[in-house]
């Protein structure tokens, strides 16, 4: 065993590709890409790895300390190699100039203009294919995918694969081993395409559930591989793995009439921002990672397999929290039933009503419009700006309260209030509340909260018919 079958235990064995004869390219196990990860199976004992994004290296050993979370005398064990007192890892080549673990934020060229021109021209022509496709529109509304949302992000299908010519597209010739030149392959599915700023940044094919070869969402060759932001103008972002995800919570929080909270699609679990999202998202107020939720089987009763199945469970749930890591206003928020967005909306879920229970309270005082101040729009437009009165003193908040404002925050749950038959009355999502045990327990624990603590006066007096995280502190 060297450190090549490790990776490709890891990230796949079909996603590893021979450079040149000592060196090969693949994903990263931890912060995922294209090939960013380069491996060298013949240096030193075992081999040696490199990861390009985080400037980072060693041999097969640092190898299962970084990746497989391996104290030193274990990772020797398992790789047959003796212990040694003064251990210091056989460093693999790596780039200058960056410390260890800090994370490089990339910038991206936008494609070819040529590119650009012919993925619009193949755009235009999937989505008017998928506006006449009744049976894929109500698809796409099963995973919470509404047709005006479709028709906002231009979404698109394609009936069945086509081949283009690679230099039509700007792209260069390739040849395969018969020596034959190779097309530019669309294969059939949902077109996903992604703009930046009016620029055509990319273009994804979810493919069909019969496709037969290549991976399940596939990027057109000469794409950028920029994360997918929409509303960038937002407070709050969703963090998702699948594109169409993305669509789906930004489609439901905008239809429910907020318009400051954003999606993003990263492709795939260990993805980062780039450059230009990252300094979006050090200025927004929230972001809620939903992240996909995912059991691992192993493939079968081996003890290996077993730990195999473990090792990615660890390297995804490290994946999954480098966004608390990394952005303090970051929260984990997985769905309440199924694994993704989708699943969820199949389980009954309301979207909208899922994310905006994650939002802090801050959340309900509204935003200027368009980012503007109101005080200024008063006076281009003759008006006298008002002189703002003192604040009034806070009232002291009990802490059963606050506690009752956690608990709302925990999951799809509210207060409904009706003054006129002076009634009282929780709520919950059914769905959400059957997934597991820890739920009803949660649902029982608002029910204390509310009826047999001080909540109880504070909730009586609240102004508002329908109460929950969002303005239960709000007196």
């Amino acid at each position: 065993m060297n450190i090549l079958d490790l990776v490709r235990e890891d990230v796949g064995d079909s996603t590893v590709v021979k450079q040149t004869s000592g060196e090969w390219a693949s994903p990263c196990p931890a912060c995922g890409g294209k090939d960013r990860f380069r491996t060298f199976p013949d240096q030193g004992k075992g081999g040696t790895y490199w990861c390009r994004a985080e400037n980072r290296g060693g041999d097969i050993i640092q190898y299962l300390r970084d990746f497989r979370s391996m104290a030193y005398r274990e990772a020797c064990t398992f790789a047959g190699v003796e212990a040694a007192s003064g251990y210091r890892p056989l460093a693999a080549p790596r780039r200058k100039g960056k410390t260890r673990g800090e994370y490089s934020y990339k910038t991206h060229d936008d494609p070819a203009i040529l590119w650009q021109e012919k993925a619009r021209s193949f755009v235009t022509t999937c989505h008017q294919r998928l506006l006449a496709n009744p049976p894929m529109l109500a698809y796409l509304a099963s995973r919470g995918v509404s047709l005006e949302a479709a028709k906002r992000c231009r979404l698109g299908y394609n009936p069945k694969p086509e081949y283009r010519s690679r230099t039509a597209w700007g792209l260069t010739e390739e040849t395969s081993e018969n020596g034959k030149t190779k097309r530019l392959w669309l294969p059939k599915g949902i077109v996903i395409p992604y703009w930046r700023e009016r620029q055509l940044q990319r273009i994804k094919i979810r493919q069909d559930n019969d496709f037969e070869f290549g991976p399940r969402y596939y990027m057109v060759p000469g794409s950028s591989s920029v994360p997918m932001c929409l509303n960038p103008e937002a407070r709050a972002f969703v963090v998702v793995e699948a594109e169409l995800d993305a669509i789906a919570c930004w489609d439901a929080t905008a239809a429910s009439g907020r318009q400051d909270i954003g999606a993003l699609g990263m492709g795939t679990l260990g993805g980062k921002p780039d450059e230009w999202l990252h300094g979006i998202l050090t200025k927004c107020l929230c972001i809620l990672n939903a992240l996909d939720v995912e059991r691992v089987e192993p493939e079968n009763n081996t003890e290996e397999a077993r730990k195999k199945a473990e090792r990615t469970e660890a390297l995804q749930a490290r994946q999954r929290d480098w966004w608390q890591l990394t952005y303090p206003q970051a929260e984990r928020w997985p769905v309440p039933a199924g694994k993704d967005p989708g699943e969820a909306v199949a389980h009954g879920v309301d979207l909208a009503m899922w994310i905006l229970a994650g939002l802090p309270p801050a959340f309900t005082l509204p935003p200027f419009p368009s980012g503007k101040d109101c005080r200024r729009e008063a006076a281009d437009a003759g008006e006298a700006p008002s002189i703002a009165e003192p604040a009034p003193t806070p009232k002291a908040i009990p802490t059963s309260v606050l506690q009752l404002n956690e608990l709302l925050r925990s999951g799809p749950m509210w207060i409904e209030k009706d003054d006129a038959t002076t009634s009282l009355g929780i709520k919950w999502d059914w769905q959400w509340r059957l997934t597991k045990p820890e739920n009803a327990t949660l649902c029982k624990e608002l029910s204390h909260l509310v009826f047999r603590t001080d909540a109880f006066d504070w909730v009586v007096a609240h102004g508002a018919a329908i109460i929950d995280c969002r303005n239960l502190l709000n007196q």
